[in-house]
């Protein structure tokens, strides 16, 4: 941090063949400590009220060349983490647009051969650089780098950050400003290193503000007044809560903020009939020389910073937290997932088995079925039979009983016959009994008859008995 004086220049511009060498001339001395500029007060001049007798400046100059002090102290500043202002206002009947330019080069130049000479020394270190081209009248903002007309909330809500473009280098930024400004223009550069903001460097052109127009001079008015009042050491107000426009805001910040402020007025050897405009330069560049600026290296806050660390710290923490808890979900999501397919295979597989068994069990059940029919269909066949062999049977047996009861009976006849025979005819009885042999032998015979068709009913009623035993199981 260091307190210094606004440094002030006076170009003074050397007459030409047009002008009269015998108008009010101004001269330059160089013989006391500094340089200043004494006037020859005309005859005439006495209603301009109290002129001094000697205006002191930083130094005087009359060729471009020799401002390269001023060039230099200005891109230092900023490659060191400044912030360096070059204000121009010019006064006069000569233009002095050829020679403003020219400064304004000289500064776009050196800045390039310091980055240059920077990236040399160190082939890490790289820079990065924005700027803004602003023109600038009593009511509108007009972006010159693409002459487009700019809203004022749009500035005054984002400041100069939101119009800042990036570059490559100074030169390309000199494209454009060379060709100059029918208004006065703010020409803003920032410079960043790789690792931290740098410095900045603000070039204004205030053109020839005493002699505006009368619609462009109440904002530089504005301005005097408060650089009048900024120069005495009891002013308490503030220009950026005192003013609506741009242009004083920026070019006050020059002169109160934390900036290393050069100022160059043009002025003319012999300035005809503006010499009052050339007077009331003079006056205000006196006015500045009495205002102390602070300049203030763009340097990191400790306390930010530790407490910025400190929160990236927490931050980080958390989403570490956060990353671990999401990477153990994602992991249990994994195993969720892999589970729920699992289970799927395994629905697949027990769905699949079950339409297997399903399958079996109706066709088991359907075997069942036909394998109950067929028995039953057995059952019945085989009881149709049984029951056609039990009426066999029992036709059998009926025709059985008969036979035997028509033998019993023609027995029981004969038998009848012959014992009337034996009383009535004894004398046959040689006969007799030839035939009671033959009958013996043919009684025998229906005998063994007999017997065996009862043996045979005995074996037909057993059938029957098992027959019907076993329907009755069956059954």
């Amino acid at each position: 941090m260091a307190m210094s004086k606004i440094h002030t220049i006076a170009y003074v511009q050397p007459p030409t063949t047009t002008q009269s060498a015998s108008a009010p001339c101004l001269r330059i001395n160089t013989t006391v400590p500094g340089s200043s500029i004494t006037v020859d007060i005309p005859s005439d001049i006495t209603a301009f009220g109290p002129i001094r007798a000697r205006y002191y400046f930083s130094r005087c100059v009359t060729q471009p060349e020799q401002c390269k002090a001023e060039v230099e102290d200005l891109v230092q500043m900023a490659l060191d983490g400044y912030n360096s202002a070059a204000v121009f206002m010019s006064t006069g009947p000569l233009d002095s647009f050829k020679n403003r330019q020219t400064i304004i080069h000289q500064i776009l130049s050196r800045l390039d051969e310091k980055l240059n000479e920077s990236k040399e020394q160190d082939g890490n270190r790289s820079f990065q650089l924005h700027y803004a081209y602003l023109g600038l009248d009593e009511k509108d903002y007009y972006d010159l780098r693409v002459n487009r007309k700019l809203k004022k909330q749009e500035i005054d809500k984002n400041g100069w950050q939101a119009i800042m473009e990036p570059v490559d280098n100074a030169d390309d930024i000199w494209k454009i400003p060379k060709y100059g400004a029918r208004v006065p223009f703010v020409l803003k550069i920032r410079l960043s290193g790789s690792q931290h903001l740098l410095g900045t460097i603000t070039v204004i052109d205030l053109l020839f503000p005493f002699c505006q127009p009368s619609d462009q001079s109440a904002s530089f008015a504005e301005f005097v007044q408060f650089l009048n009042n900024y120069a005495n050491v009891n002013y308490e107000g503030s220009i950026i809560n005192d003013t609506d426009h741009l242009l004083t805001k920026i070019t006050a910040e020059c002169f109160y903020g934390s900036c290393k402020t050069v100022v160059f007025a043009f002025v003319n050897e012999y300035p005809d009939d503006v010499l009052r405009d050339t007077i009331d330069t003079l006056e205000l560049m006196q006015t500045v020389r009495e205002i102390r600026t602070v300049a203030m290296c763009n340097a990191m806050e400790n306390r930010k910073a530790d407490m910025y660390e400190q929160q990236l710290s927490i931050l980080q923490h958390q989403y570490e937290s956060e990353h671990n808890a999401a990477s153990n979900l994602v992991q249990q999501l994994k195993v969720k997932d892999m589970d729920i397919h699992r289970l799927e295979a395994d629905k697949e597989h027990v769905q699949h088995g079950l339409e297997e068994r399903s399958e079996k069990m109706e066709f088991s059940l359907q075997l069942q079925r036909l394998k109950a029919a067929y028995d039953e269909s057995k059952r019945t066949t085989k009881a149709a039979f049984l029951q056609k062999r039990i009426n066999q049977l029992a036709s059998m047996l009926t025709h059985a009983q008969d036979t035997i009861k028509k033998h019993h009976d023609h027995f029981q006849d004969i038998k009848e016959e012959q014992l009337p025979v034996k009383l009535e005819e004894r004398e046959k009885i040689q006969d007799v009994k030839d035939e009671k042999t033959a009958d013996g032998a043919r009684k025998e015979r229906q005998t063994q008859v007999f017997e065996s068709l009862a043996g045979q009913l005995v074996q037909m009623q057993n059938e029957l008995d098992d027959i019907k035993t076993i329907v009755f199981e069956k059954s």
